[in-house]
């Protein structure tokens, strides 16, 4: 699950998108290889099974659930010294 870059801290929230119809859309992939070709190598990430999917879709008000969706090219975040992205599990700090 795509992340929001955050600084300095250990929360983090997911990436929702406003669709171009005006829905709110969650970004959810189903590996991690997906995950860096759609949204780019520097996307923070964090791993959520179906039950913290569901959770996530119940705490707010998204629209439809974009699976494996690549990210238009201007929104990809990359980063030219890493082929991996963060991921909170690892390294929540970034």
């Amino acid at each position: 699950m795509p992340l929001q870059p955050a600084a300095g801290t250990a929360t983090r929230t997911v990436d929702l998108r406003i669709l171009p119809d005006g829905r709110v859309g969650l970004a959810a992939f189903t590996s991690l290889t997906s995950l860096v070709h759609n949204c780019g190598n520097g996307q923070p990430w964090g791993l959520v099974d179906e039950r913290g999917l569901a959770e996530i879709r119940a705490s707010a008000e998204i629209d439809v659930v974009l699976l494996d969706a690549p990210l238009p090219s201007l929104d990809r975040r990359i980063r030219a010294e890493s082929s991996t992205p963060d991921t909170y599990m690892t390294d929540p700090l970034r």
